[in-house]
Parts: structure tokens; sequence; C-alpha cells
């Protein structure tokens, strides 16, 4: 199965290497270029400009890129024929999982050495050291739940958007309709799910600097066990009512 993910994560980087090489070579030139205010208007409309809004582009796609990812495979109609390479549904569903939460920590990453530059260049060193420390202030154990929490986040929003595409793909194959389908699908899952959470865990989110280690424990794991669901019923869909990719 790694060798599966290891060709497909070959396979998009020979896709989209020289935009990455673009990217790289723009967020160099905001960095060694001259403060956005001393710079002449060219650098400002051709480096700075670009630069923000790849940073921006690149926190969208910390959720979006990898999950579009998972579910092209289905507008694709290759699923199966991937299946080929003598893996179950089930554990190429799960490599795709694993290869969209790749793609989203990558796309945090460049999104986050970006805002680093950012800081870098509208700031001087003792407001920059400000922030690193108060960064550091938080502590080991927020930091640990925050990337926890993103880390499950990411693969639950990955996982609901794929069961919801596959029960779409169910009821109305190739029809038009689905995509609003999909959205009241997805509207009424996370309008449920946020009322457990909030019954259960209200102080649970994203940021956990004021939340308790039990409903930061709860949010985990009803998420994680979301995950799970979505997942079983999106194999046994794909099993059995997708014959299409068959």
């Amino acid at each position: 199965m790694f060798k599966y993910i290891k060709w497909e994560l070959l396979s998009l980087v020979k896709k989209s290497y020289k935009l990455m090489i673009g990217v790289a070579i723009l967020f160099l030139l905001a960095l060694v270029m001259p403060l956005p205010e001393e710079a002449d208007s060219w650098l400002l409309y051709f480096i700075y400009i670009p630069f923000a809004i790849a940073v921006f582009t690149f926190y969208f796609l910390s959720f979006v890129l990898g999950t579009n990812k998972v579910v092209d495979t289905f507008r694709k109609k290759t699923f199966f024929l991937e299946s080929m390479i003598a893996y179950s549904p089930s554990k190429i569903l799960f490599a795709k999982y694993l290869i969209g939460i790749i793609i989203n920590v990558f796309c945090v990453i460049v999104a986050t050495i970006g805002t680093i530059i950012a800081i870098t260049k509208l700031t001087n060193v003792e407001v920059l050291m400000e922030v690193f420390n108060a960064f550091i202030n938080i502590g080991i154990g927020d930091f640990m739940k925050i990337t926890i929490t993103f880390l499950v986040s990411t693969v639950s929003f990955t996982s609901l958007v794929t069961f919801v595409y596959i029960v779409t793909k169910c009821i109305l194959p190739n029809k038009k309709g689905s995509f609003i389908l999909g959205i009241i699908i997805w509207w009424f899952i996370n309008y449920f799910t946020s009322l457990v959470f909030d019954s259960i865990a209200p102080t649970s989110g994203i940021l956990f600097f004021n939340s308790s280690t039990v409903d930061f424990l709860i949010f985990n794991l009803i998420s994680i066990a979301l995950i799970g669901i979505y997942y079983f019923v999106s194999v046994k869909l794909i099993e059995h009512k997708l014959e299409v990719y068959n």
C-alpha cells in the first residue's frame, strides 16, 4: 500500500513540480527583495501581491487539495481500475485518505513558511521574536492539542466530503442536481454533528487554549468515530452500489 501511496505522490509531483518551483522562487524573491514600502511599484505588483495571494491560497488548499485528490478518483471512474494492482477497495480508499492528509499538511507547511516570510518583511526582528515567544509560551500541551486536532479535522473533512460524494453518485449517477444534493447532505450532517459536539464537549474546537483535556479527548474521539463510520459506509457503497467502477 505504501508503494501505491509513493506512486500517487510521485505522479502528483511530476504534474505540479513546475508550479512548485515557481512558488518557491516567488517566496524567495519576497524574502530577499526590499520591504514593500521601500520597493518600486513593479516589485509590489509582480512580487508582493502575488506572494500574498499565494500564501492565502495555500491556506485555503490545506483542506481542499487533498480532499479533491480523493474525490477525483470517482470523477474519473478509475477506482476499480486501480484495484487491479492487487489492493482491495478498502485499502485503496484508506491510501487515498493518507495521500489527502499528506497533501493538506504540505499546503499548511508552505502557507506557514509564507506567513513567516511576511512577518519577517513587514515587522522588525524584535516584533518577530515576540511572535515566536508568544507561540512558544502556548506550551507543549496546547501545541499538541492543536496539531492533533488539525490532523483529525483534516481527515474528518476529507472522509465526510468523500462519503457525501459517493452517496450522491449512488443516488443520482451522472444526473443534474447531484451537486445541490451533496451540499444538502453535507449541511445536514455537519449541523447534527455540531449539535452533538456542542452538547457533549461545548468548549471543543480547532483552538484549545481555553478547553479542558476531557473536551479535547471527547472531540477527537467522536471525530475519529465519525471518520470510521464514513470510511466503512463509503467502502460498502463502493463495493455494492458503484458498479460502474467495476
